[in-house]
This record gives C-alpha cells, sequence and structure tokens, in this order.
C-alpha cells in the first residue's frame, strides 16, 4: 500500500508506493535524491541538515541572539487552519539499465569466428600428419579461410579492434592452405606421400613374360589374348599361368588309381597369390556352392568346346575351393572334350574364381599340347 514520505531537504511530502520502499527516488521539488522511508503525514520532523562548509565559514560574533519569548503566552481563542498538503510531485525509481544480449553478441561474436577459424586451421595441420587423413587438410584450411572472412565482415571496418581475432584467423588458415598446396613437404612424409597419385588399376590384366626377353614385356595379342606358352597373366594380387594341356584319360578320385575310358581335353591352371595382401578364396568354375562363379570357355578353330561330363567320378585335379595365402599357389585342372585336331585352343576364364572381375584369355599353341600315345584325336 502506499505511504507517506519527505524529502530531508526541502520538506516536500508526497505518496510514494510500496514497491519504493528504501528506494533511491528523486524529489521533483528541488530534484535532489533520498531514500524513500515512511513518515507521518502531520510530522515536519527535523530541520534539514545544515551545510557544515557554510556554519564553519560564518564568525560566532555574526550569528544573531535567538529572539527571547514573550512571558506571556498567548491563547488562541481559534484552531488554526488546516492546511491541506500540496499535491506531491511523480516520481520514479532509478534503474540501472543492463547490456543487451544484441550488444553482447556484436562484442564476442568475431572474436568467437576468429577462434573458430583458428581451430580449423590447427585441425587442418593436424589432419596433414597422418597418410590416412591427410585428404582433409586442404579443406578445412579452406573452411577456415571463409569463416575467417565471415567474421571480419560481421566485425566490421568501425571497430578495429574486433577485426584482430577474424583476421589472425584468416591469416593462419590461409598460411596453412598455402603450405598443403604448394609446399607439402613442410608437412611431413605423410602428408607429402598422401598427394602421390598412381595410375595403378587392381583390375587391370597385364601379361607379364613367363622369361625374360630381350624386347620386354610381353603383350596382349588380337583380341586380348596372351601366349600361354610365353607369359603369365596378372590382376592385382593374383598371377594366372597356365602350365599345360594333354589330350588323354583323366584320372578320378577312387581307392585305386583308376583313369577314365575317354580321352579329354585336360588343361592345367595356376593361380598364384604375389605375397603381399589378405588371402582369398580361389572357387571352381561354374561352381555356385560358396559363390557363383561362371564357367570357363574354350575354342579352337572357332568351335567351341563342350566341357567334359565324367557323371559321377570326380577329376582327380580338380580343386573346387581352396584358401590361397600370401606367398602360395594352388593349381586346378579344366575338362573339355577331346578336339578333332590338336591346335591353337583359346581359353577364357572369369576372374570371380578369386573375387576379381573381368575375364582372362589365353591362346595354348599346338606346341603345348601333350597328345599320350595310342590316344590321338579322332
Amino acid at each position: 500500500m502506499p505511504f507517506f514520505t519527505r524529502c530531508p531537504y526541502c520538506r516536500r511530502g508526497t505518496d510514494a508506493p510500496d514497491s519504493a520502499m528504501a528506494e533511491n527516488v528523486k524529489c521533483q521539488a528541488c530534484l535532489s535524491w533520498y531514500t524513500a522511508i515512511p513518515e507521518e503525514p502531520g510530522q515536519e520532523g527535523t530541520a534539514p541538515p545544515v551545510d557544515v562548509r557554510t556554519q564553519a565559514s560564518v564568525p560566532a560574533w555574526a550569528v544573531p541572539e535567538p529572539a527571547l519569548a514573550p512571558t506571556e503566552t498567548a491563547i488562541a481563542t481559534e484552531p488554526p487552519p488546516v492546511v491541506a498538503p500540496a499535491p506531491g510531485p511523480a516520481f520514479r525509481v532509478a534503474e540501472n539499465p543492463e547490456p543487451s544480449e544484441e550488444i553482447l553478441d556484436g562484442k564476442s561474436g568475431p572474436v568467437l569466428i576468429g577462434v573458430a577459424a583458428c581451430f580449423l586451421a590447427a585441425a587442418a595441420l593436424a589432419t596433414a600428419s597422418f597418410q590416412s587423413t591427410a585428404a582433409f587438410a586442404r579443406p578445412l584450411a579452406g573452411v577456415g579461410v571463409l569463416v575467417g572472412l565471415v567474421g571480419a565482415l560481421a566485425a566490421g571496418a568501425e571497430n578495429l579492434s574486433r577485426l584482430a581475432a577474424p583476421i589472425g584467423g584468416t591469416s593462419v588458415s590461409g598460411l596453412a592452405l598455402v603450405v598443403a598446396w604448394f609446399l607439402p613437404s613442410l608437412l611431413g612424409p605423410g602428408y607429402e606421400a598422401s598427394r602421390v597419385t598412381s595410375d595403378y588399376d587392381p583390375e587391370a590384366i597385364r601379361a607379364i613374360p613367363l622369361q625374360l626377353v630381350s624386347s620386354g614385356a610381353e603383350e596382349l595379342g588380337p583380341g586380348g589374348y596372351a601366349d600361354a606358352s610365353r607369359s603369365a597373366l596378372h590382376q592385382g594380387l593374383v598371377r594366372v599361368q597356365i602350365t599345360g594341356a594333354t589330350v588323354a584319360p583323366v584320372q578320378v578320385v577312387d581307392s585305386k588309381k583308376r583313369f577314365t575310358k575317354q580321352s579329354f581335353l585336360a588343361i592345367t591352371v595356376r593361380v598364384q597369390h604375389l605375397g603381399h595382401g589378405d588371402r582369398f578364396r580361389f572357387v571352381h568354375w561354374d561352381t555356385t556352392g560358396e559363390r557363383p562363379v561362371p564357367a570357363a570357355s574354350a575354342t579352337t578353330d572357332g568351335r567351341k568346346l563342350i566341357a567334359a561330363n565324367t557323371g559321377q567320378d570326380v577329376p582327380a585335379g580338380v580343386t573346387f575351393g581352396y584358401d590361397v595365402f600370401p606367398g602360395k599357389s594352388v593349381d586346378d585342372q579344366l575338362l573339355f572334350e577331346a578336339p578333332d585336331a590338336v591346335g591353337p585352343v583359346r581359353v577364357e576364364l572369369p576372374a570371380e574364381a578369386w573375387g576379381g572381375r573381368g575375364v582372362l584369355r589365353f591362346q595354348i599353341p599346338s606346341s603345348m599340347i601333350v597328345v599320350q600315345p595310342g590316344k590321338k584325336p579322332r
């Protein structure tokens, strides 16, 4: 509820709201600030304080003597008129304004952006130390430059003190970007090695000579066929070579050494792990057990040879599945019907047998095909 308070300087009284209790208020009469405390409206209270400086400057002889009251007391016949107090002046409570969030953000925003740009530059240098993460060095430094420029634009050109952090972050990120782009050797061997590019294709098929020749590496013949008597084929970690071809009865798996009555064209294939990397699983062609592998094919004189059918007999040289470790190899055997005449045979081997892609093509010359005596082709 409102209470009555009085200015201690001019003694002007006024009504004040309950919220102004013990608060600093401004008197509208003498414009002085004082602490609002409740008083009774009829009490004048003590006299206003006297300025000590003024009192001290007045000599004692200049102070008039107080007038003596008359000895006789006058008796008032009428009560004094009641004077209504003048309406008090309006006043307000002084409040200390707090800085707005916009002002705080305007001061701290560019600084934080500059710190973020420096952090991105440090992250770029850290990732450049490792070959596995070196690819992120230049993108991080580039983002740091952009972030620093945004901070500089947000700070504005009027306040130079707020430009220090964004410009510093931009400079550090730009320096990291220049070093990563033009001076990779300064970032260590790991980053420099990550920038070395190679045209090596793990799925490419290359012919490798079986013997050193003056002409250098073997080249694939027409249609991409390699001479099986002179070269092997490489694909990634795998080397494939045709080690032999015979026309003869084939030995089958049995408790006794037993051969088929019919002669077949048996082609022996060696698949070798080159000695580095993980092992791979070899699966025989034209099988779908572990994973689907297309069938190998053979042609002679433009005629496709039919794959051999041994019935319930299992040829002894066939390998249906084998784990090939680094430096090891596995031999497999392909059986086809015996050709009518011994001539060049073209063989196509799908690379899915060892988990690769594509087809390896060999041409087996007539000189490489061995016909068992007494078992000449018809």
